[in-house]
């Protein structure tokens, strides 16, 4: 199966911007094949979680559910980060010809609220940012 790539969607104003501001939005650089299948990954762990039955890296805490090495948990995150275009997005915005993948301690959470069936004050899984010790210009977290 080819990548479903949409490099068409870092135009060159993206680039500028993330040369000027150091960080960049894109507006749906994923088909939504990729986004479904981390969507699904995130809700399968969060079930396994619940039922006992996740042997990972996972805790909750103040209504905070983080995974970390999100990457290692799930064959579809892992498959996302090798085979989508998320490396090639992030060389044509950073202006690179090389990219090398740093996740081992990347954490993904979501926040459940105070009524969870409103999902009030609640989060979709995301991250932050790295949880990793590297520095400089060339270090972008997607």
């Amino acid at each position: 199966m080819t990548a479903l790539l949409k490099l068409a969607s870092v135009r060159a104003a993206d680039i500028e911007a993330y040369e000027r501001d150091g960080a960049v939005m894109l507006e749906q650089p994923f088909e939504a094949f990729w986004i479904d299948g981390l969507v699904s990954a995130f809700e399968e762990i969060q079930r396994d979680f619940a039922a006992g039955t996740f042997k990972g890296d996972i805790f909750e805490q103040a209504g905070r559910l983080e995974i970390t090495g999100a990457l290692g948990h799930h064959p579809f995150i892992r498959r996302w980060a090798l085979e989508s275009p998320a490396a090639q997005i992030v060389a044509k915005v950073i202006g690179s010809r090389q990219i090398r993948l740093y996740t081992d301690h990347d954490v993904a959470f979501g926040k459940r609220g105070p009524e969870e069936s409103a999902r009030i004050g609640a989060t979709s899984f995301h991250i932050d940012g790295s949880a990793w010790g590297f520095r400089g210009a060339m270090v972008p977290s997607f």
